[in-house]
């Protein structure tokens, strides 16, 4: 439990405000199992929850290019890496990351850290 106001901070992916429905559908699909799915801007969310005082701050390039980074490096290590999991497991989760790749590019994935503080 926060004390007055105490803060709370924290880092999520969150799908886009506004997206078509098809663009939602692939997000949600292929999401890291962290992103945030909800409807509601998270900034709503936290004034629902009582919190005052929020900020956001986008880290979505930083996102970008550690999943450029991620796909590369699973790629240039394939074969070391598919080994340590169950069959098939390293094939559809590289898959999975390539295809988030444009989808963070075209802003239907975000990441941000929020600050809120309650009252």
């Amino acid at each position: 439990m926060l004390k007055p106001h105490g803060r709370l901070a924290f880092c999520t992916i969150f799908t886009a405000q506004g997206l078509s429905a098809a663009d939602r559908r692939l997000a949600l699909r292929l999401r890291p199992l962290s992103v945030s799915w909800h409807n509601l801007p998270q900034r709503e969310l936290l004034a629902r929850a009582g919190f005052v005082h929020v900020r956001e701050t986008d880290l979505t390039a930083e996102f970008l290019r550690i999943a450029r980074l991620m796909v590369e490096s699973q790629i240039r290590h394939a074969d070391g890496l598919r080994p340590l999991k169950p069959p098939g497991d390293f094939d559809r989760d590289l898959k999975s990351h390539i295809q988030e790749v444009p989808l963070i590019e075209r802003g239907v994935m975000r990441r941000a850290l929020f600050v809120a503080e309650r009252p």
